[in-house]
């Protein structure tokens, strides 16, 4: 009677336990990469930015230009 009960806790288990993986892997993918991946890029050349001023007559704004060398 009780047969049908315990495979469907059973498949629970299983279904919770890899759940339970993955979601750990997932934590232990996204420290990794906070902790040691950096989100910049570098140029092997020095950059000298070309700066504009853009007003909208109350403001003024400084855009910096960077232009591959």
């Amino acid at each position: 009677m009780f047969e049908g009960l315990f495979d469907g806790i059973a498949n629970m288990l299983w279904v919770g336990a890899i759940s339970f993986l993955l979601c750990i892997g997932f934590v232990a993918y996204e420290g990794w990469n906070h902790l040691f991946h950096k989100n910049t890029i570098e140029s092997h050349h020095r950059l000298v930015p070309e700066t504009r001023l853009h007003t909208d007559g109350k403001t003024v704004d400084t855009i910096y230009i960077y232009k591959a060398p």
